[in-house]
This record gives C-alpha cells, structure tokens and sequence, in this order.
C-alpha cells in the first residue's frame, strides 16, 4: 500500500497504523535514492504500508521507482 500525504501528517499516519494494524510494517519513504529504492523493493517483496510527501513524488527518480507497472499501484 502506498500512501501519499503532506509531511506534517506521516506521523500521525504512523502512528495510527500501529495502533490499529501492529502486525503491518510501516516505512517512512526517507533518505537517499538507494536507501528509498530499498525500501519500495523490501515492502513490495514482504507486504506493508509506504508513506511518501507530495514532494517525492514529483521527483521524476521517486515517480519510477513507483513505477505502476512494476509495483501494480494504481494512482487515483
């Protein structure tokens, strides 16, 4: 699951998540390209949530990593 929200708020996703779904892995989209790349590849391989800024997103390096076709997100 991909969840795309202002950063003031990727917190409060957090920790709502895991006070409601604890068993479900929670990653913070953060850091340099290969430490994101890492993380959409790990989740995608072992299930959970992504959390990711408008902001990242825009990026066209963030946009292929969240390749539709790759990861079969469908944006809405």
């Amino acid at each position: 699951v991909l969840i795309v929200a202002p950063k003031s708020v990727l917190p409060n996703w957090s920790k709502e998540l895991a006070k409601w779904a604890p068993t479900i892995t929670v990653t913070e989209l953060q850091g340099t390209e290969k430490q994101r790349q890492r993380a959409v590849d790990d989740t995608v391989a072992n299930g959970g949530v992504l959390l990711a800024t408008y902001g990242m997103l825009r990026s066209d390096k963030m946009t292929a990593m969240v390749n539709t076709r790759k990861l079969g997100f469908q944006w809405d």
